[in-house]
Formats: C-alpha cells, structure tokens, sequence
C-alpha cells in the first residue's frame, strides 16, 4: 500500500479568520488545481471541523478518478503558516 499527500492551500485572512477560503489543491508532480469561485470553502479554517473539510477538497480535487476510487483518508494536520497557510492531507492508496 502506498500514500499520496495532497495540499490544500488557504488564502488566509490575518483580520478576519471566518473569511479564510480554500484557493488551490496541489499534489507532487501534477498541476495544481485552483478552485473555482463556487467551490471554495470560505470559513474559519482553524476549527475543530476542519480537518474533514479539508480531506474532502483534497479528495475531490487533488486525486485522479483511479486514485479517487480507492483512496482512504489517513490524516489531515493543518500548517498554518504566515506565508504558506495549507492543510496536508495524507491518503492511502
């Protein structure tokens, strides 16, 4: 069984945390993809919550339809950073 890591990068609101949206998924070696304006989730990505939120986007967004159909969730840790706000998101395959 192997892993795969999928990113889900936060454009993160310092003033308003309830404001920070989900913008971008990107795994290694593929393009990344941006999301599109409908399907951002905008919210307060430092809940308790979140963590599955996360794992859905990275899911939907950052597997192909192979990986996608057999994928299981194993974490979702946040790394709130000042310049590289994400969430890492680990499956295995």
């Amino acid at each position: 069984m192997s892993t795969t890591t999928v990113f889900v990068h936060l454009d993160y609101d310092v003033w308003d945390h309830r404001e920070t949206e989900a913008i971008r998924v990107s795994c290694h070696g593929r393009a990344d993809v941006y999301l599109p304006q409908g399907q951002r989730a905008t919210g307060q990505w430092d809940g308790a919550n979140t963590a599955a939120v996360a794992g859905s986007i990275a899911h939907r967004f950052g597997l192909d339809d192979a990986e996608r159909a057999r994928a299981v969730l194993v974490e979702s840790v946040p790394a709130i950073e000042r310049n590289d706000p994400r969430w890492i998101v680990t499956f295995a395959l």
